[in-house]
């Protein structure tokens, strides 16, 4: 599917260099693109791919009906969620004189990445980064999902729902993974809670957890002893390792891991790796192991659902917010463009942010604060069910925090 649609494009493409000759070619703008296509948390970046290719036929369609000679064009590099990877790439396109990159993926490619944008006036527009140290005014970042700090409040809400008082942490140990950690311990803390301890792994760490999940184990048999078994959880931050953790963890060997709940992050939610892995599937389900994972308006479902659906055509996969959000990006961008005679990247960003109070997304609303980042934060929790004798990642309930309904949690099972 992703032959076709590229096809697509260039025949959409030629026609309207044809029609308009070579005075469109000098409105062209190349937007560049920076996902993980073939490394850890890859089924974001192969959703993301295909979304900014889709939004860019869209719009260059739109550009072409109102008679405009603007046009994108995409430029797409694979980070492998390897952040010197990742700024290598960066600092080639800049060098190409691109002045807006959608992505990347994490916060820990994003802070490697940052200085040299702002000093070489590049706009990044992560999908996906939360990072809440990178939300800093004045700099060329923007982020069309909210900081960890209105995650952190939502996955804190869903503990005390759920009867929890104390957690024990499991970290990846990067910038977004430590950061989203500090978010909800804040928010869990402010609310009564204790934070019980925890354990950090490095991102190296791909196929032995067992010394990590013994310490974990000890924390938990502590806490259990305090709190009781219903009492207490274990909050992982994670990627696609999740499966090998959840793999180690089902272990007999060890006494404490499957007595309590388990509660992740947006960088599990959705995890191929772990629904593929029956055995860590399974646990997973045995823990319930929610996941917030910034959501999606049902009163939009009109304008997201042929973009899902066009991008599971491309890469047989379901897309989620994040990935929809990129296609959000390429439309803010080129509404920006379009909004300016001339300019530099200063007057580029703050067209953008001017375009975030007025375009209706097929994520939402996009309104942008101070910092850059998305304003209003609308989660779904996802977590791993079986369903007709396969694992999968069911839905199983919201937390609203816009001004409409703050801190409003709805469980559907």
């Amino acid at each position: 599917m992703r032959k076709r649609l590229v096809i697509t494009f260039l025949l959409v493409a030629t026609a309207v260099t044809a029609a308009f000759g070579v005075a469109s070619l000098q409105q062209k703008k190349i937007i560049g693109g920076l996902f993980s296509l073939s490394g850890n948390w890859s089924i974001l970046g192969k959703n993301s791919e295909a979304a900014v290719y889709i939004a860019i036929e869209d719009v260059n369609q739109y550009f072409y009906k109102k008679g405009s000679y603007m046009r994108l064009r995409p430029l797409i590099d694979d980070t492998k969620l390897e952040p010197d990877r990742a700024l290598q790439l960066f600092i080639a396109t800049a060098d190409r004189g691109i002045k807006v990159v959608i992505g990347p993926q994490s916060s820990e490619e994003l802070e490697k990445i940052k200085d040299y944008a702002d000093m070489h006036g590049v706009i990044l527009i992560s999908q996906s980064s939360t990072a809440h140290s990178l939300a800093i005014p004045s700099d060329n970042i923007i982020r069309m999902c909210p900081s960890d700090i209105k995650e952190g409040e939502a996955i804190s809400t869903l503990m005390w729902d759920q009867g929890i008082k104390a957690f024990i942490s499991m970290a990846r140990n990067d910038a977004g993974s430590q950061e989203q950690q500090m978010s909800t311990k804040k928010a869990f803390t402010a609310a009564g809670g204790e934070v019980a301890g925890g354990v950090q792994y490095s991102p190296d760490a791909s196929s032995n957890f067992a010394n990590d999940l013994n310490y974990l184990d000890g924390l938990v048999g502590q806490a259990i002893g305090k709190y009781g078994a219903e009492g207490v959880a274990v909050y992982l931050t994670a990627f696609d390792e999740v499966a090998t953790i959840f793999k180690e963890a089902s272990s007999s060997k060890y006494k404490n891991l499957g007595k309590v709940r388990w509660y992740g992050s947006d960088g599990s939610a959705m995890s191929l790796a772990l629904i593929k892995d029956a055995r860590a599937a399974e646990f997973a389900e045995q823990v319930g192991f929610p996941c917030p994972l910034f959501g999606l308006f049902d009163a939009n479902k009109a304008k997201w659902e042929p973009v899902k659906k066009k991008i599971k055509e491309w890469t047989g996969e379901e897309a989620d917010a994040f990935a929809l959000a990129a296609y959000d990006a390429v439309w803010l961008v080129a509404l920006a463009y379009d909004s300016l005679d001339d300019g530099n990247v200063d007057d580029l960003k703050n067209a953008i942010i001017r375009q975030s109070y007025v375009y209706e997304g097929i994520t939402g609303p996009v309104v942008l604060d101070v910092s850059g980042d998305r304003k209003y934060g609308f989660f779904d929790f996802w977590a791993v069910r079986k369903v007709g004798g396969k694992y999968q990642w069911v839905k199983i309930g919201t937390f609203d925090d816009s001004p409409e309904s703050p801190r409003h949690l709805i469980l559907l099972n």
